[in-house]
């Protein structure tokens, strides 16, 4: 994906801890979007009101409307939560059909298929 493909795209990052942080100030500085078009969830409120302030991004403590709002989707969690977060996000994704597709060991729970 070059500058063009992603440039003014509406970006969603899943957790806002560190990591998310470092790539939405290089999303920002390097002109590649704005803040508006930008959201971030995060279990931590303090966490997201310190990026809205510094960043001008939307914040939620919804990972599925975090999801739903970006056509570029970031996922900076924790390892220990990712089986949870992306069995979350992959049911909405289900439940909205948006043409997304999730695979992976063990997201879904067991007799559960993707189709």
């Amino acid at each position: 994906m070059d500058y063009h493909t992603i440039k003014d795209k509406k970006f969603s990052f899943i957790g806002g801890g560190k990591i998310a942080g470092i790539f939405i100030e290089r999303l920002i500085s390097a002109r590649v979007t704005k803040g508006t078009n930008i959201i971030s969830s995060d279990t931590n409120e303090e966490r997201r009101h310190t990026l809205r302030k510094k960043y001008g991004i939307h914040i939620t403590d919804d990972n599925r409307e975090s999801s739903d709002f970006g056509q570029v989707i970031f996922i900076a969690i924790p390892p220990g939560s990712v089986k949870a977060v992306m069995s979350e996000i992959c049911k909405a994704f289900d439940e909205y059909g948006n043409g997304f597709d999730c695979y992976g060991p063990d997201i879904y729970p067991s007799g559960h298929e993707s189709t």
